[in-house]
């Protein structure tokens, strides 16, 4: 079995760098974080202004408030299917806002059902925020008329997500706009150094065309002038806000939602969202995955306390914050930082407290969504270069991660069960990390009496439980987070951990004292493990370079060990 050995490095160098870039790319590598100084305090972050023109200057962050003690565990049901659409309560003041958006001129398969059945029913059916885009010109915004018909065609696509809170559809901001929105901020030539060599996103020395390197948190304005990253972060701001003023609306009376959450709407959920009961407040709660030497940012469950933090990036920007958040002072360094990284050093900047959960959906590929409104292609399927338009000839790409990986579905079949799916019982998705995870804890919460448990134990997560049945009693344990933020990232304060196991700590579980030592990244009893990875194979499979199973070839960071000896160490 593989162990992790936690490392702190500084991401101001070349060689750390090309690390995280190739590590970006294969998504196999080993544990590393890279996070700037814990020195730096915690700052509210500023409302955004749409006539933004003179921001507040830098200022250190007042002390962390003192937060309220922990939990103590619970059991924890898992999630039944969730019923077909039954509405939810007309009159009743919810407890959370869901943000959703984005552009909406790409195509939602199912129109949203996944994320309905797997998100909204699971917790309540949360007031739900729109906040998307379409690609338009500023003539096409000013027929009024057009537009409408426009804005509800888009809003149909998401239909299952309804009856909508709050909506709101604007015309996409061009890379123009947000450059001039950009250099407002205080901090521009800030951002200009941070994007030097080094941390511009280029795979290769000779690749001069910037719309061939990796999207940063500074896309497209800075680097790639292809990437979406500050798109995305516009419209997390802009949702924030919505949410903010539907609190201080008539129909809230002024009472603040408990939680505000965001998801991906092309997300396809295997199995529903874990219950607000699970999931203790005083955290905001992220799957465990996929975090790219920072902090998954394709989904979170963020407590009011920490929202205006996790949601405002973008304000951030434009303020100047940022780049305390990001490097500690008020001076930037060359170094690459992905939305990822941003969002990490964004939440310890801001004191927030993360929990984390099993990996339990995953993003759809890309060639199902990247079409127009009219179903075609806007880009090529296998490769993701734009198929059309300025940047074809040197292969500039719509998608940056267009390979579609295919392996076979769990039993538990995913929530938005598609026909080609009951027909070849492959399940699609674009990041291989991802939705393999969510794949083998699918089909471990498929085993009989499995259960999602709050740790008793730090760091904050919940664990996926199996009785025992040797017919010793007991429940065994399992967690799998593939690569652990370092153990002194556990503070009082934000409790930032991917969820791995801390060697230093005395745990009392016999089982998880034993993996502390051996492979804190993830830990399992052998004998269901073995039975899960069993599951997948068929007959017909052939060994290969790979491994000896499908299992161990297509799952490897769960299912490629020496069982006999697994079985023989495993504490009894």
């Amino acid at each position: 079995m593989l162990s992790c050995n936690y490392m702190i490095i500084d991401i101001d160098c070349s060689n750390a760098a090309r690390g995280l870039l190739i590590g970006f790319i294969v998504g196999l590598s080993l544990a590393v974080l890279c996070f700037g100084p814990e020195t730096v305090g915690v700052r509210l972050l500023q409302p955004l202004n749409p006539t933004h023109r003179a921001p507040a200057p830098l200022q250190p962050r007042p002390a962390a408030a003192q937060l309220e003690p922990l939990e103590p565990p619970a059991a924890i049901a898992t999630p039944s299917r969730p019923p077909e659409l039954a509405g939810p309560a007309p009159a009743e003041l919810k407890a959370v806002a869901a943000c959703v958006g984005g552009a909406l001129s790409l195509v939602v398969p199912g129109l949203g059902r996944s994320v309905r059945l797997g998100v909204l029913e699971p917790l309540g059916w949360p007031d739900v925020f729109v906040a998307g885009t379409l690609n338009a010109t500023e003539k096409e915004v000013t027929d009024t008329a057009r537009w409408q018909a426009r804005t509800r065609h888009a809003l149909d696509g998401i239909s299952e997500l309804g009856p909508f809170a709050a909506t709101s559809v604007v015309r996409q901001l061009t890379r123009g706009d947000i450059v001039a929105e950009m250099r407002r901020s205080p901090a521009w030539a800030q951002y200009e150094v941070q994007i030097g060599r080094g941390g511009d996103g280029r795979l290769r020395p000779e690749d001069e065309d910037p719309r061939l390197w990796l999207p940063t948190m500074l896309s497209p304005a800075l680097g790639n002038p292809s990437g979406n990253v500050l798109r995305e972060m516009v419209y997390q701001s802009r949702c924030y806000h919505m949410v903010e003023a539907h609190e201080r609306s008539a129909a809230r009376r002024g009472e603040r939602y408990a939680r505000v959450l965001f998801t991906r709407l092309e997300f396809e959920w295997v199995v529903p969202h874990p219950l607000l009961a699970s999931l203790p407040a005083q955290y905001t709660w992220i799957p465990a995955g996929e975090d790219n030497f920072g902090l998954y940012d394709r989904h979170w469950l963020a407590s009011r306390r920490d929202a205006a933090a996790m949601f405002t990036r973008w304000d951030a920007l434009l303020d100047g914050s940022a780049v305390r958040a990001v490097h500690g002072s008020a001076r930037a360094r060359a170094t690459y930082i992905s939305s990822e990284m941003y969002l990490l050093r964004t939440a310890l900047y801001g004191g927030v407290r993360l929990g984390r959960f099993p990996m339990i959906a995953y993003l759809q590929c890309c060639e199902e969504g990247y079409r127009d409104a009219r179903g075609r292609k806007i880009q090529s399927e296998h490769n993701g270069v734009l198929s059309t338009g300025d940047g074809v000839s040197v292969g500039a790409k719509t998608c940056f991660q267009a390979h579609c990986n295919k392996k076979r579905c769990p039993s538990a079949t995913p929530v938005r069960a598609e026909a080609k799916d009951a027909r070849d019982h492959l399940c699609r998705f674009k990041y291989d990390d991802e939705g393999s995870a969510a794949l083998i804890n699918a089909e471990l919460l498929a085993q009989p009496g499995a259960r999602l448990e709050l740790a008793a134990e730090p760091p904050t997560r919940l664990e996926i439980v199996i009785p025992r049945d040797d017919g010793g009693g007991g429940d065994s344990r399992f967690y799998f987070c593939m690569r652990c933020l370092a153990e002194r990232s556990l503070t009082p304060t934000t409790n930032a951990s991917a969820g791995c196991l801390f060697p230093a700590h005395g745990y009392a579980s016999a089982q998880l004292k034993d993996a502390a030592g051996r492979h804190a990244c993830r830990y399992f009893a052998p004998e269901p493990m073995r039975r899960v990875c069993d599951s997948l194979t068929r007959d017909g499979d052939k060994p290969d370079h790979r491994g000896k199973t499908y299992a161990e070839q297509y799952f490897p960071w769960w299912c490629k060990a020496d069982w006999d000896k697994e079985l023989a160490h495993a504490p009894h």
